[in-house]
């Protein structure tokens, strides 16, 4: 029988030691406060400074039995948090309690947040109000405004909605269907965008050819929306100052770019290009009738920047040069010949 070295024995015995501790690591659960540091950096705006600081938790979740960072700073651990993530977020953000109180409770009584409320059914909110259930059940941040819904950063919640969940999230919601509270907060105050441009680096396009756009706007989002020839509408959320797209099908497209903030938007005018075959395309010769051996020039004529215009001469030995055109025709190089 080969006898083990001691050596291998020691190595034998860390490696289990490894694997039990790793065994023991994979069960043991993580704290839910032990991510999601706020790492952003205030700037006197208090709208601005509470959605910045709700962005640095979005994908936070609780822990067992509503276990969060933002129950156990208030001194409700194990609650429903989410009017507590309001007044953490409020307090990172370097916002007074006179501006807003903490609460640990959604609902409208001056002992909780302390602020007026409006109906949604005739007010528009801006970023960094409050939105309410009308059953008064949960409560969240506005993120931005997008026509007749809103965007959300709230926590306790999912990506359903619901005022059960375990995290935090940005939702979708319909601006009439809440309340929504308004602190009087002060830093300079954000105005709805004043413009948005769109352009393509050309106006005609082969199919499935690359169109590059381009964006220029004072907003903080840009929306692209393009209505295609069939009568569909695609819409790219958040593209930046530039986007490239391709395109399947043939005929006139439009397109436009709305720029939005936190207050309101404003929409480009609609630029258009062509995809497909040129509608004309047509071949000149510099005279009707040629000797052998005679160079004739040839010039093609299209909307379509893309066909290159023929501008160069053929040697020809015995064709007619109506004989050629339709030559050519046939191989597709024009639509027609004269």
């Amino acid at each position: 029988m080969r006898m083990k070295s001691k050596s291998s024995k020691i190595f034998s015995g860390l490696l289990a030691l490894v694997l039990a501790l790793t065994m023991m690591v994979g069960v043991m659960p993580m704290s839910a406060s032990a991510a999601y540091e706020n790492t952003y950096t205030n700037t006197g705006n208090q709208r601005d400074d509470i959605i910045g600081v709700a962005k640095t938790q979005l994908g936070y979740r609780e822990g067992a039995n509503n276990a969060t960072k933002y129950g156990t700073w208030y001194g409700l651990p194990n609650q429903p948090w989410c009017a507590m993530f309001i007044s953490w977020c409020a307090r990172q953000a370097g916002i007074p309690t006179s501006v807003l109180k903490n609460s640990a409770v959604a609902a409208p009584d001056a002992q909780y947040f302390n602020i007026p409320y409006y109906d949604g059914a005739s007010y528009t909110p801006q970023k960094g109000d409050l939105f309410f259930t009308k059953s008064w059940s949960h409560v969240g941040l506005v993120y931005y405004v997008d026509g007749d819904y809103f965007y959300t950063i709230e926590g306790n919640s999912n990506n359903t909605g619901s005022s059960e969940g375990t995290s935090v999230v940005s939702n979708r919601r319909k601006i009439s269907n809440f309340y929504f509270g308004v602190p009087n907060y002060t830093g300079t105050p954000e105005i709805a965008p004043q413009y948005a441009k769109i352009t393509t680096d050309k106006i005609n396009y082969a199919v499935d050819e690359i169109v590059n756009f381009s964006f220029e706007a004072d907003g903080n989002l840009n929306n692209l929306w393009v209505y295609c020839p069939d009568g569909s509408v695609l819409t790219y959320k958040d593209v930046g100052s530039s986007y490239q797209l391709a395109f399947g099908m043939s005929g006139y497209f439009e397109a436009l770019v709305q720029t939005w903030n936190g207050v309101g938007y404003a929409t480009s005018e609609r630029t258009s290009w062509y995809v497909g075959k040129p509608q004309y395309s047509y071949i000149t010769v510099n005279k009707n009738n040629f000797d052998f051996n005679e160079n004739i020039q040839f010039i093609n004529q299209t909307d379509h920047q893309n066909i290159i215009n023929v501008l160069g001469t053929l040697l020809i030995s015995h064709f007619h040069s109506q004989g050629i055109m339709k030559l050519l025709s046939r191989l597709g190089m024009i639509s027609e010949a004269v």
